[in-house]
């Protein structure tokens, strides 16, 4: 049986299941516009392994916009298209 030392390093070092972006929204800010992500697993459920639900990303102008709509959220006639996101990878996370 594990020390409860123990027992919170493995729930700590778990990153949990991946998430992907299931819907993105975009509102302006006085320094550009900001990117909501709203956080899905595989079968479209938000985390219940204590993963935030949403990202936040910084965007400076219209062609960032389309490049990040473009890497987080491709066609949804590509199969399997849309990309895989931990909570450590956010980017340029915002405030």
């Amino acid at each position: 049986m594990d020390s409860p030392v123990a027992s919170a390093a493995k729930v700590l070092s778990n990153k949990g299941t991946k998430l992907h972006a299931d819907e993105i929204h975009l509102r302006r800010s006085k320094n550009g516009f900001i990117a909501k992500h709203i956080l899905r697993d595989k079968d479209g459920k938000p985390p219940s392994d204590g993963q935030k639900d949403t990202a936040e990303y910084n965007l400076a102008d219209h062609q960032q916009i389309a490049q990040h709509v473009a890497q987080h959220l491709p066609p949804p006639d590509m199969e399997g298209g849309e990309s895989e996101q931990t909570p450590d990878q956010p980017g340029q996370q915002g405030q």
